[in-house]
């Protein structure tokens, strides 16, 4: 039995729990993917989604990250945990982003374990957890 899956295009981990999907959706301690033989993926918004999704063979995941560090999760917009996205999306909403806009985005990834770096013209690149 497989225990991982590693995407191809991207390099990207998944740890297979598809025999425990159901008692780890109901526990909610971690978003589950549906894993689809594309390497394309799907996050598990429903108990009934999950259910179909083992019915018809599927395996379910839960992300573990990039086998390589040299990663722009910015480029991999699908792979960013859900509570980042949202930090994400809050200052996506400028209209005019501004170094103001990215020290107050940078503060709030920074204690929720992301960083980034930015240049010159205020557009934040290299989204990575912090210490890589």
């Amino acid at each position: 039995m497989k225990t991982i899956k590693i995407t191809k295009e991207d390099q990207y981990v998944w740890l297979l729990v598809t025999e425990k999907a159901k008692e780890i959706y109901l526990s909610g301690l971690f978003e589950l993917y549906v894993l689809y033989d594309d390497d394309s993926e799907t996050l598990v918004e429903g108990f009934t989604q999950l259910s179909e999704a083992l019915e018809n063979g599927l395996d379910i995941g839960v992300g573990v990250g990039f086998i390589s560090d040299d990663i722009d999760l910015f480029d991999h917009y699908s792979r960013i945990p859900k509570k980042i996205r949202y930090i994400i999306e809050t200052y996506t909403d400028v209209s005019e982003f501004s170094y103001d806009d990215c020290k107050a985005m940078l503060r709030q990834l920074e204690e929720n374990g992301y960083t980034f770096d930015y240049g010159l013209d205020a557009q934040p690149y290299n989204l990575r957890p912090n210490g890589r």
